[in-house]
């Protein structure tokens, strides 16, 4: 395990990446940031069934302006179910519509389709797409299958929001992490209030070889290590 730290730098496929422990991922050579599962107006969605404090998505989007702020950045690609349901997009109070206006000032504004997103409307700041390609990288929502893609591009994607509960000799720790091999990188989600999917599950773990690193993310730092089921609780 390395020491704690703001970020962590790695490299794969030839590209090297800028893992921060808020959970965005940049690419200092072309000055990207991407961002997955924000899941804006969460709150909103459930007030319903479950009244929730109307502050997900002015946290959310107040720590997307931060990381937009911390280094140059060209483009923001966001790896879907960037909103909790498609409509809500357009049903923003003022307030968050300047929060994501500024931080559409920063920077162009690509926005993955997802899931909980699939259809958001033209209204918004920056594109749209259900996938794209820079370089040998293949940014999409859902991870697929290993194989499904051409060997040669590194697939970027979020959707299954990993976590980890990390065993220590004093105490045990809990918190999203990234997790990559060599073919695939899996960001964890950005949004404050998502909940998220232990990295020991079927479904993240079937998805990667033998060899791949996790960087686990806890009280703004974060951590390096290989991938030891030894390590993680369940």
């Amino acid at each position: 395990m390395s020491k704690p730290a703001s970020h962590a730098e790695t490299e794969i496929g030839g590209q090297r990446f800028c893992l921060w422990a808020d959970g965005s991922c940049y690419l200092p050579e072309d000055q990207l940031l991407v961002l997955s599962d924000l899941h804006l107006e969460k709150a909103l969605a459930q007030s319903v069934g479950a009244p929730l404090p109307a502050l997900d998505s002015a946290a959310s989007l107040t720590a997307m302006r931060t990381a937009l702020q911390r280094q140059p950045v060209r483009a923001c690609i966001l790896l879907g179910d960037s909103f909790h349901r498609s409509e809500l997009a357009g049903r923003m109070a003022d307030p968050l519509q300047a929060l994501l206006q500024e931080c559409a000032s920063r920077a162009e504004l690509i926005w993955i389709e997802g899931n909980h997103d699939p259809d958001l409307p033209d209204t918004l700041p920056g594109q749209q797409a259900a996938e794209i390609a820079v370089g040998n990288l293949l940014f999409r929502h859902i991870p697929q299958a290993a194989g499904s893609w051409p060997s040669e591009l590194v697939e970027i994607s979020g959707h299954l929001h990993p976590k980890a509960r990390l065993k220590l000799a004093a105490r045990n720790l809990s918190g999203r992490c990234f997790i990559a091999d060599s073919q695939r990188l899996i960001l964890p989600a950005f949004g404050v209030w998502t909940g998220g999917l232990n990295i020991l599950d079927p479904a993240i773990a079937s998805l990667f070889g033998r060899r791949k690193t996790v960087w686990f993310c806890h009280d703004g730092k974060i951590w390096t290590m290989p991938f030891k089921t030894s390590g993680f609780l369940p």
